[in-house]
């Protein structure tokens, strides 16, 4: 029946006078809550994917991952054209108060910095939702529908933390770095960071568990280590390229991850929240976890050998 049921929906989206037909799920999501959760493509039409977000739980570090935690059933709320982001996208003036970003290279303690956002009750924080990429790679879209989808997903989302009282800070997937200046036009004045680490633990960890997008950039079959490790300083270099050129930006911040525990005061009041040393506290305990994990396992020494091994 699910099936079936987005079956149905998917072939309400492509007719021709869909709109006029069908305005059901417009007023849908007019009247209540939904999130963008990805981009269809079905015979030449861009679509988006809406999901309720009522039962979504936004303690795992990923948002795919609290996507996946729902039933099927509770995974489609509604399919409709990608008008309907853009449209959402071209009233919204982005505040400077209620939301911020993150953005940071890979393996540098992002997830971390974010679980630890999550323990403070005024802040919805989510991390690297897929939509996002989807839109900034879709070759369909020209840059002025590019920008109001943009701005389209940070409203719904916005929408939703403000239902809850909350403040809404995003993480963005790391690659998405060398899109900052894109996104700074569609989000001017929001307070974003940027987190950092030296070279050698990022690599390390790279290397000791190569995630698909570096394994994909070297021979799948033979994937020495070095040859990942080639790849891996060319790719954080890059991400340190596009890093420096958002040091003129006005609402960014740079936090060294080896600082991170000292910065958190500082990091809450550049996102503009409020905090008290029992709110720090269960902050900083979140370093006794694993924060990749969706178990939120108590994390175990690392056994890596040391970098120079890989030199």
């Amino acid at each position: 029946d699910l099936h079936l049921s987005i079956r149905r929906q998917r072939q309400m989206c492509i007719r021709d006078s869909w709109r006029s037909q069908h305005p059901f799920f417009n007023a849908v999501l007019r009247m209540s809550l939904h999130l963008p959760h990805k981009l269809l493509l079905i015979k030449g039409k861009v679509l988006i994917h809406w999901l309720s977000p009522q039962d979504l739980d936004t303690q795992p570090g990923f948002f795919r991952d609290s996507v996946n935690k729902l039933l099927p059933s509770e995974q489609t709320a509604a399919i409709t054209p990608i008008n309907e982001l853009i449209s959402i996208g071209a009233t919204f003036s982005p505040p400077n108060d209620s939301l911020g970003l993150i953005y940071h290279s890979s393996r540098c303690g992002s997830t971390l910095l974010c679980q630890m956002l999550k323990q403070h009750p005024e802040v919805l924080t989510i991390g690297e939702a897929a939509i996002i990429g989807q839109v900034l790679n879709h070759p369909e879209l020209e840059h002025a529908e590019r920008i109001l989808a943009l701005k389209g997903i940070f409203s719904s989302f916005l929408q939703w933390a403000q239902s809850k009282n909350k403040r809404l800070i995003f993480k963005l997937s790391s690659w998405q770095i060398k899109h900052s200046k894109l996104i700074a036009e569609a989000l001017p004045s929001v307070p974003s960071l940027l987190l950092f680490r030296e070279p050698e633990p990022v690599l390390e960890s790279l290397i000791r568990k190569s995630p698909s997008w570096l394994t994909q950039c070297v021979d799948r079959k033979y994937p020495t280590q070095e040859k990942l490790l080639s790849e891996a300083i060319r790719i954080y270099c890059e991400y340190v390229h596009y890093g420096s050129e958002m040091t003129t930006a006005p609402s960014i911040a740079f936090v060294d991850y080896d600082r991170l525990d000292d910065a958190l005061p500082a990091i809450l009041k550049h996102f503009n929240t409020a905090t008290d040393s029992e709110i720090l506290e269960r902050m900083y305990a979140q370093r006794n976890f694993d924060a990749k994990r969706r178990g939120r396992e108590e994390s175990s020494p690392s056994t890596i050998a040391p970098f120079s091994t890989y030199q």
